[in-house]
């Protein structure tokens, strides 16, 4: 709903990326870089968000152990690979995220190794960059191949049901939904899906249900004019995907902090896999409920049974 808790957040969000991007000027390293080069390869791709989360946590996880297979700093995700003495921890980062982004994009392969060679080349050729390379190379493969299966290829298929409450085609496009298996995918930290289960939505015929409607009937209207402009420039901020800004706004933290490398990999990690496994958690419930959208509750009221609520037929959000 319009007032809901992840709209407030989002605000917050992005208030605090205005905030600290114009105090601190951006920091990069090989993370933050190849964070940058993971989002802009998801966007050449033209990946629904899903798969931009779950491309982003794979990369990150991949840097990660590739970071701290040398450093040791922190207790590993997923894969254990050992080093060498003196390895570098920046080559290692690099390879790691080009061997995943490479076998995740094949048609962009002439943009990633671009990429590997600007990471490399500050690097002093060596067994250092030699074993750091090694370490990454090797973490990108067993980690692929861990999420290989995960469910996100999966076959996925949907159809309407009718009646109160019940989700239906959406004007104007009136399409399926996008990857509805999503909620089928194996999480990168969850134990599963269903491990923090939500309550679900209010019933059509609740006094719960008529408060939301008439709220984001009033102010989420196309043409509202009780809606703010604050409320709109949120809106139309956030009705495109989370995974640029959100990581946007760890580079900047990132920066603010003067995180190091290690450091980095760590934080980035833990963002999107995070956020992958929330989206993932989400579908599981979107999927489970299969509510109504606010376009066809409001142009449909009648169907909710409810005194508190009445129908435009006309409404747009």
């Amino acid at each position: 709903m319009i007032a809901s808790t992840a709209h407030r957040a989002a605000a917050c969000c992005l208030g605090a990326l205005i905030v600290v991007s114009g105090m601190h000027a951006a920091r990069a390293d090989t993370v933050t870089d190849w964070n940058q080069t993971a989002v802009r390869a998801t966007e050449i791709a033209n990946a629904p968000v899903p798969v931009q989360m779950r491309v982003m946590a794979i990369v990150h996880a991949a840097i990660f152990d590739a970071v701290n297979a040398i450093e040791g700093k922190y207790t590993g995700y997923a894969v254990e690979v050992a080093s060498a003495p003196g390895a570098s921890s920046e080559a290692a980062a690099a390879a790691a995220a080009h061997g995943i982004l490479e076998r995740l994009f094949p048609p962009q392969k002439a943009m990633i190794d671009t990429a590997l060679g600007s990471s490399l080349k500050g690097i002093p050729d060596g067994p250092a960059k030699a074993e750091g390379m090694r370490v990454g190379r090797e973490v990108a493969e067993k980690l692929f191949a861990l999420r290989k299966d995960d469910g996100a290829a999966a076959p996925a298929s949907y159809e309407f049901d009718k009646g109160a409450g019940v989700y239906q085609a959406t004007p104007p496009m009136n399409m399926k939904p996008i990857l509805p298996h999503w909620r089928s995918v194996k999480p990168f930290v969850l134990t599963s899906p269903k491990q923090f289960p939500v309550a679900g939505p209010p019933a059509p015929d609740s006094a719960t249900f008529a408060k939301d409607f008439n709220e984001v009937k009033r102010l989420g209207s196309k043409g509202s004019t009780e809606r703010t402009s604050e409320q709109t420039a949120i809106a139309i901020h956030w009705v495109g995907s989370e995974v640029p800004p959100l990581n946007g706004i760890a580079r900047a933290v990132s920066a603010a902090k003067k995180l190091n490398l290690s450091d980095n990999a760590r934080f980035f990690a833990v963002l999107n896999m995070a956020m992958a496994d929330s989206l993932i958690a989400g579908f599981e419930a979107k999927y489970a409920y299969n509510y109504w959208r606010p376009v066809t509750a409001i142009r449909n009221a009648g169907l909710a049974n409810n005194p508190a609520v009445s129908a435009d037929p006309a409404w747009d959000p």
